[in-house]
């Protein structure tokens, strides 16, 4: 008998037949074999009714720890090989649209090493608008990589700082989609892949791994006027422990609505501010006062 603390089952073009278990189970077990939830068993637990040795199998759930170390270490290996790069010299020299350009580059580049050291496990949205094969282009996975038997959305994550505490606050992933996907049942994960670039001479390369769902409250920050979650990246330079467990999926529905509502109050009433100032400077104002363009900064020397 095959156990564990809990699983997960995942359901393949209609079918209530697991991926994961039948490959956990065995092949024999996965041709003769139903499964099923035990009565009063705690979590998705399935039972294989093979005869005539039935077994109990559970998966591991979101990104097993042996699959979230080989992404870390392949990732890491990859950066510090190409910290000394004219590639990376040249985008990190940039004067505008240095974390854009940077931000592509870092994707593709490590979509594409992925993609290779984990074979079949690894995977894309395919966009159902295009011509068969081509991967959706705001999939919210930059890749998906499967670990028992379901796949996790891996979004790639580029940060530039000077050597000292990150600033700012970079788009995450929109938090319609990510409560829509929890709440149809599609992930009970979403991980953030960082890789931060230290601009210093030469640059230095750090790779962390998070389960955004895990997180949010503590490491995201709600805009409502774009519907994007953003990261705290100070607060990110210390990243949090490695969990290997998926959050509990009405807890994190309930951690997105909270953080919905709050963002949606901020908000409105922020605008009400907004729209009380705009209004009280309209009341005042003189049409007969002549054009002054001292307060624009204008260069005036040529």
């Amino acid at each position: 008998m095959r156990s564990a603390a809990r699983t997960r089952a995942i359901h393949i073009e209609g079918s209530s037949r697991s991926a994961g278990l039948d490959r956990a189970c065995g092949p024999l077990h996965a041709r003769a074999s139903a499964w099923r939830r035990p009565v009063g068993a705690e979590g998705p637990t399935f039972v294989c009714l093979f005869v005539p040795s039935p077994c109990v199998v559970t998966l591991p759930l979101v990104l097993a720890e042996m699959a979230q170390g080989e992404i870390i270490e392949a990732t890491a290996a990859l950066w510090r090989a190409k910290c000394g790069s004219p590639e990376l010299a040249a985008y990190l020299n940039r004067k505008k649209e240095k974390g854009h350009g940077l931000a592509d580059w870092v994707e593709e580049q490590t979509v594409e090493m992925l993609e290779a050291h984990f074979g079949r496990r690894a995977t894309h949205q395919l966009d159902p608008k295009a011509k068969e094969g081509e991967r959706r282009a705001r999939s919210m996975g930059d890749i998906w990589i499967e670990s028992g038997g379901i796949f996790n959305p891996v979004n790639i994550k580029t940060g530039v700082k000077k050597p000292g505490r990150s600033t700012g606050q970079p788009n995450l992933v929109s938090l319609r989609k990510l409560t829509e996907a929890v709440y149809q049942h599609w992930i009970d994960s979403y991980y953030l892949l960082f890789v931060h670039f230290v601009a210093d001479d030469p640059p230095t390369s750090h790779v962390a791994l998070a389960d955004l769902l895990q997180i949010v409250q503590d490491y995201a920050h709600f805009d409502s006027g774009t519907g994007q979650l953003m990261l705290k990246a100070g607060k990110f330079d210390d990243p949090p422990d490695p969990i290997y467990a998926a959050v509990d999926p009405q807890t994190a529905i309930d951690r997105l609505l909270v953080i919905r509502e709050e963002g949606d109050r901020s908000l409105m009433e922020n605008r009400a501010a907004t729209l009380a100032e705009t209004i009280e400077k309209v009341e005042d104002f003189d049409p007969d006062v002549p054009i002054d363009q001292e307060g624009l900064g204008l260069d005036t020397s040529r």
